[in-house]
């Protein structure tokens, strides 16, 4: 079924989907650890049971039990080499219970994120891969369309989605996931799932997030936002824990009756998501039949709405990028939180590089995955004490993304205007205890967070975003790639990695010539020959150049540091001469090098 057949068929009918899958065959049968997939291959009537029940119950749209049946999860299991098994097994199973059932009832092969918990380690390419082998799998064993869903992160959903895309003519729904707060859904994030119907989506919608009051909302605002088929699939409830048992409050005619308002609100298909069941959509079923559709078919032009782009985000440059826009050099220096609650010394540092004239203070998350004082706090104070603009670092690595909410209503509240959002340090054990990162989102994701903040919070000023640039990756051009991504979702300044040569700094230029927004050039001032080979050797973008350790082991000892700094100057001068300026990366907070660099920058002005 292609794209325009499924429009065909939404015209003339509001298409009703099943509940859930996974916590619903969780419910009927003991999975012993093993993902609910495996029911595929291990208890097919099971499968088969479910679907009929929802056809029985009303729905017209099945899914087939593989949401995360790809490469990257079943791995997990030691199962990757089950890929194809489980989704053809699954995609059978369905297609027989829809022809048996003889009734018009459509199979859609279920795909989720294949990331889910490993997006600090797994590349564009292997999660491409991993989509379409699944992908394919589905397709081959005959559901009619490719329904993506419960998507956190919007970049892997258009990855998906144009895996979906490559197999030919196969409509693709897009799902992605919102939270309510900022006073409304996610206006900034509904936009950019809007978008996805310009890249191909034949609907796009939102599923799980909570009940069904935040997807009604959600829906309500995606349906003004794009002209084209909208799907909502909310969960039950918000699930209680008992006993390590997620639970589901919701009662099936409560579900019903307020999932229905997603029809009046402009959605095209409606089901159910964790926690639903087949008398949940039994009762959606009923209320939708007592609502009084339109006799006539619908249309869709299969684009952006003019009407529903809302307001346009806020307006408001941080003083250190407008600063650098109007072509004078900029300082900003690195300063580590310290790792004791002491903020003396910190402040004391900062009040120095005030009067010699730095634009701004970056201040790393736990850098090197290791405890360090509240980045949020250590920028609060140094801001209240020197009046200079600070930069505060937001990881993936640190906190979920409900934490990541609340991060940045706290800068608004402390009136900090600008952040680096940047993926994380590894994490990996400390005083033998196996420390976790979180990663709910990717970089791409949480810069795609600050933007829905901007635009969908009452903030008197818009965040400025700023992203990292790895400038000694091995494979450069990937990580331009990556830049550009991030450009396109929309960053306001780039701080790179430290560069050592000023040939390096020319060969950035010369790459990344139509890069609009400011780049600051990463500069670390060796202050030792230990202090270079152990950076050059334990910590992952530190690749410096063989002739610069050369240089510096036939440098005499009392005299590295100084060289060290000869060096820092070099890079800095070709920053200021080909970028905008220069992200100081002082060692152990050294006021002497910074300073000396910030000074040596102030001589451009």
């Amino acid at each position: 079924m292609t794209g325009a057949e499924l429009r065909e068929r939404l015209a003339e009918e509001i298409l009703i989907g099943d509940g859930a899958m996974g916590t619903y065959l969780a419910s009927l049968r003991a999975l012993d650890g093993k993902p609910v997939e495996l029911l595929n291959l291990s208890s097919p009537v099971t499968v088969a049971s479910a679907h009929r029940e929802y056809i029985d119950a009303g729905a017209r749209l099945i899914e087939t039990n593989t949401f995360a049946a790809n490469r990257l999860q079943l791995r997990r299991f030691g199962l990757s080499d089950e890929v194809r098994s489980v989704n053809v097994a699954g995609a059978r199973i369905a297609r027989e219970v829809s022809r048996a059932s003889r009734k018009d009832v459509l199979v859609g092969g279920a795909v989720g994120p294949v990331s889910t918990g490993m997006k600090a380690s797994v590349s564009d390419e292997e999660m491409r891969n991993a989509y379409r082998e699944q992908m394919e799998s589905l397709v081959e064993a005959g559901v009619d369309l490719l329904i993506l869903e419960t998507f956190s992160d919007l970049y892997e959903l258009q990855i998906a989605l144009e895996a979906g895309l490559s197999l030919g003519r196969v409509a693709v729904i897009c799902q992605a996931t919102v939270a309510g707060g900022f006073g409304r859904v996610e206006t900034g994030r509904l936009r950019r799932l809007a978008d996805l119907v310009t890249k191909g989506a034949a609907v796009v919608g939102v599923n799980c997030s909570g009940g069904p009051s935040v997807v009604t909302e959600a829906v309500s605002q995606l349906a003004r936002l794009v002209d084209a088929p909208v799907s909502a699939f909310p969960n039950a409830s918000i699930p209680e824990i008992v006993g390590g048992r997620h639970l589901y409050s919701a009662d099936p005619s409560y579900f019903g009756s307020y999932t229905a308002r997603c029809v009046s609100a402009g959605a095209a298909i409606v089901g159910g998501c964790c926690g639903t069941t087949p008398q949940h959509i039994r009762s959606l079923v009923q209320a939708i039949n007592d609502i009084d559709l339109p006799g006539t078919p619908r249309s869709f032009s299969m684009t952006i709405s003019p009407k529903g782009t809302g307001s346009p985000a806020k307006e408001g440059l941080a003083p250190f990028v407008e600063k650098a826009r109007s072509g004078r050099p900029v300082a900003v220096v690195d300063l580590n939180p310290p790792k004791t609650w002491s903020l003396s010394k910190l402040i004391h540092t900062a009040r120095c590089l005030a009067d010699e004239g730095v634009d701004a203070l970056s201040v790393p998350e736990n850098p090197g995955a290791r405890v360090r004082m509240d980045s949020l706090v250590a920028g609060h104070v140094l801001q209240q004490e020197t009046g200079i603009p600070v930069i505060v670092h937001m990881t993936c690595r640190d906190r979920s993304l409900i934490a990541q909410h609340s991060r940045l209503l706290g800068l608004t509240a402390l009136e900090i205007g600008a952040v680096l959002a940047v993926t994380g340090d590894y994490v990996g054990e400390q005083m033998g205890q196996k420390i976790s990162g979180i990663f709910d989102t990717g970089s791409y994701g949480l810069i795609e967070l600050i933007h829905d903040y901007n635009s969908s919070s009452d903030a008197p000023y818009r965040l400025n975003i700023g992203c990292a640039f790895n400038a000694n990756a091995v494979r450069l051009d990937a990580e331009i790639g990556r830049l550009r991504r991030k450009l396109d979702i929309g960053v306001d300044f780039v701080q790179t990695q430290p560069v050592w040569e000023p040939s390096r700094v020319q060969e950035l230029r010369d790459k990344l010539d139509d890069v609009e927004v400011p780049v600051f050039v990463g500069v670390l001032p060796f202050v030792s020959l230990r202090n270079a080979e152990v950076l050059n050797n334990e910590f992952p973008g530190m690749r410096i150049p063989d002739s610069i350790l050369e240089l510096l082991r036939s440098t005499p000892h009392d005299q590295v540091a100084s060289a060290g700094l000869d060096l820092a100057r070099r890079v800095t001068e070709a920053a200021v001469r080909c970028f905008n300026g220069v992200y100081i990366i002082p060692p152990f907070n050294r006021l002497d090098v910074s300073s000396a660099l910030v000074r040596h920058v102030r001589s451009f002005d």
